[in-house]
């Protein structure tokens, strides 16, 4: 028994932890049914064009735009923790416009527009906090051991909730549909809410801000590291590309596949499984490959199993088999590799910029992305939708290349204390 006692992870004692895993496992699967049904309210209650989906993500893109590196700098001036309720009751709220707006006969594109740019800036604030929270929050060397855990509710959120959302989409309609999302973003705050754990003693003190010399601090921490640029150059380039698979993905498959709603999100939920089985393998194949090259080879068979999808043809459960593969192995290796980029970035970064480093990520991913989507909308008019899709895993696969350099490689696990301090 004594064994067996030493080899359980600290986290499954660790009662913070289980409670904010627990309320974002809820709120992931609600998240799910949102991000499958606004795209459907978009193609099938609207029916949006290839050019209007590709400009939904253009302006969701806006608020990113200007508000990104502000809110790293944020991040690092003051406790994370409010903002983190603050997100989750405002996303709730804004989220019931939707359904409210169908049943007044006000649904329009516009008001998707809005709610994609809404939920965007604030999907902006959640993440930049919440990847800056969680270092402190468990402890850096649990951090593998904490992503795994996220990354595994988010995969079981993935076989539930866009099955679920294709069903709801079918019985409710999509507006309907999420309605049910708004309240897992309640469940969310009120778990963050009950976290008792004190942040680091030097957020919230530093409250003195100088916006272009934090900002230029945050970029500089990135660019002397070779490590972070590193990542944040693959995170950039997969962003643009993966901009047209995620936009055209549902167009491909009901316009040139001929999938319906119900059997488009029965493929989806496969990527969950994979996953799952990615996340819950990560840990046992660090300590066989070492951490650096698992990181490397698990990118690069990301982008490869995503070639499933430009190759789908025949009839419909030919086609679906194809999505079912891209979802299941794809999905497999991409969580893997993105547990590792995040844990390295959060690993070797220090506190005191880690809210700027973070944002600047996911400035360049949020901005980069809607461009990806313009350019798969223009290469679907212009051509089709196949060679679109072609393009975007072409980039995605490219995209690992910025990861092959001997500081990554040689990395064999993740540094035990910060390595880097502004």
């Amino acid at each position: 028994m004594e064994p067996q006692r030493r080899r359980l992870s600290p986290l499954w004692r660790h009662r913070d932890f289980l409670v904010f895993w627990g309320g974002q496992s809820f709120s992931q699967i609600g998240s799910r049914i949102s991000r499958e049904g606004l795209p459907l309210a978009a193609v099938l209650t609207l029916g949006a064009s290839p050019m209007m989906m590709g400009w939904m993500q253009v302006i969701s893109a806006l608020p990113v735009i200007f508000l990104g590196l502000v809110v790293g700098v944020f991040m690092d001036r003051f406790p994370r923790k409010p903002f983190l309720i603050f997100t989750d009751v405002t996303r709730f709220a804004f989220l019931l416009i939707i359904p409210l707006a169908a049943v007044t006969g006000w649904l329009h594109m516009w008001v998707l527009f809005l709610a994609a740019a809404v939920m965007s800036a604030l999907d902006l604030v959640f993440t930049a906090a919440y990847e800056s929270y969680l270092p402190g929050f468990v402890g850096r060397p649990l951090l593998v051991d904490a992503n795994t855990k996220l990354s595994i509710t988010e995969s079981f959120a993935e076989i539930v909730g866009p099955g679920l959302a294709g069903v709801l989409v079918q019985l409710i309609t999509a507006p309907m549909a999420v309605l049910l999302d708004s309240f897992s973003y309640l469940v969310s705050a009120v778990s963050i809410w009950s976290i008792g754990a004190d942040e680091p003693s030097h957020a919230g003190r530093q409250a003195s801000i100088h916006l272009r010399r934090d900002i230029r601090d945050g970029f500089r921490t990135i660019i002397h590291s070779p490590v972070l640029l590193s990542l944040t150059a693959a995170s950039a380039t997969s962003a643009i590309f993966s901009g047209i698979v995620f936009t055209m993905d549902v167009l491909f498959a009901i316009r040139t596949l001929h999938l319906g709603p119900a059997l488009f999100g029965l493929t989806v939920t496969f990527g969950g499984v994979g996953a799952i089985l990615g996340a819950s393998l990560t840990q046992r194949l660090i300590r066989r490959f070492g951490f650096g090259t698992l990181l490397v080879t698990s990118a690069f068979l990301d982008g490869l199993c995503g070639w499933f999808i430009p190759l789908a043809h025949g009839p419909v459960w030919m086609a679906t088999l194809y999505l079912i593969a891209a979802q299941l192995l794809g999905d497999l290796f991409g969580v893997m590799s993105g547990i590792l980029m995040s844990s390295l970035r959060q690993a070797v970064t220090g506190d005191a910029v880690l809210g700027r480093v973070n944002s600047t990520v996911n400035l360049l991913s949020s901005t980069l992305s809607p461009a990806g989507s313009l350019l798969g909308a223009w290469i679907a008019t212009v051509v089709n939708l196949r060679i679109a899709m072609a393009v975007g895993v072409a980039g995605i696969t490219v995209s690992a290349l910025w990861l092959v350099n001997p500081w990554i490689l040689r990395v064999t696990d993740l540094p035990r204390e910060d390595t880097q301090s502004t």
